[in-house]
């Protein structure tokens, strides 16, 4: 059982401080982002990781519009405008280092935070299985046959009548997750081919990761999950890495990223036992040399 501390950050929303090793305030934050579908402690791995932070450091899961079934309407730039009022939020309580966590599809939240923000705010980023959503759309469609194409012609089609906020049919919520409701930006967002979720398809050009990874100016580290099942078959993970970080200037890939072997998604059920300890290993040794 987790306990903490609730952080109301906007009228609406709030964040969640796990509760510290230590009795003092803390000097420094990790914000964890969940990625699609996830809310308060739907990642398995986030209780262990916060007793083994430093004792100068606090764990908070931030909950956003998009947490839960919120996602489905809505976008990158509406989820780091709420993490911006976040991050402001810490500094206001005297956070000194601030460091964005990404789960999943909170890895492009905290890419896409990075770039559009310049990293204001933040000492850093943490990319946790930064899987393709477009790919992981595709391997699923081919999986339960359906026609992807069509798919995306339609929504296409619902966005240049009715607008970006138009809400599609049941049938693409239901085959996106199940959530309850889906826009057609946000379908397209996510599905096609340089969209703006389009951050960590395996076969993006030299120049948009130029304009993604070259364009970082914080320490990053990136932790994949060697049995990521969302992760296109027949692709070397380790090959992948290495090309992203090709991309980066000196001094922001972090030399304690990698793929964790034999770890799932989120590092839960069916990962190979010490999955977790290598995370966290690897967390704790690049927060220690921001």
């Amino acid at each position: 059982m987790s306990s903490g501390k609730l952080h109301k950050y906007n009228d609406n929303l709030v964040a969640f401080e796990f509760n510290s090793t230590t009795p003092n305030p803390t000097d420094n934050a990790i914000i964890f982002i969940g990625g699609l579908g996830d809310g308060l402690l739907t990642v398995p791995y986030l209780s262990k990781l916060n007793e083994s932070l430093p004792t100068n450091w606090s764990l908070f899961q931030i909950l956003i519009s998009s947490s839960y079934q919120g996602w489905g309407t809505g976008s990158l730039d509406r989820d780091i405008k709420e993490i911006k009022q976040f991050v402001d939020y810490l500094h206001g309580l005297g956070k000194q280092k601030v460091v964005l966590f990404g789960h999943s599809t909170g890895t492009q939240d905290s890419i896409h935070y990075a770039l559009q923000n310049q990293g204001q705010g933040i000492d850093g980023i943490i990319l946790q299985a930064p899987v393709s959503d477009r790919e992981a759309i595709v391997k699923s469609s081919k999986e339960d046959g359906l026609d992807l194409d069509s798919y995306n012609k339609e929504a296409q089609e619902f966005f240049d009548k009715q607008g970006p906020q138009a809400v599609l049919p049941k049938k693409f919520s239901d085959f996106l997750f199940g959530v309850s409701a889906i826009s057609s930006y946000r379908w397209l967002s996510l599905t096609l081919e340089n969209g703006d979720d389009d951050y960590f398809s395996t076969d993006l050009s030299d120049e948009k990761l130029q304009e993604t990874f070259g364009k970082l100016n914080k320490p990053t580290l990136v932790l994949y999950s060697g049995e990521d099942q969302f992760f296109p078959d027949g692709v070397d993970i380790g090959k992948v890495l290495q090309r992203w970080e090709s991309f980066t200037k000196p001094g922001v890939w972090s030399k304690y990223s990698l793929v964790i072997d034999g770890a799932t998604h989120n590092i839960g059920e069916g990962s190979k036992e010490g999955s977790v300890d290598v995370l966290i290993k690897q967390v704790q040794s690049f927060i220690n040399e921001l």
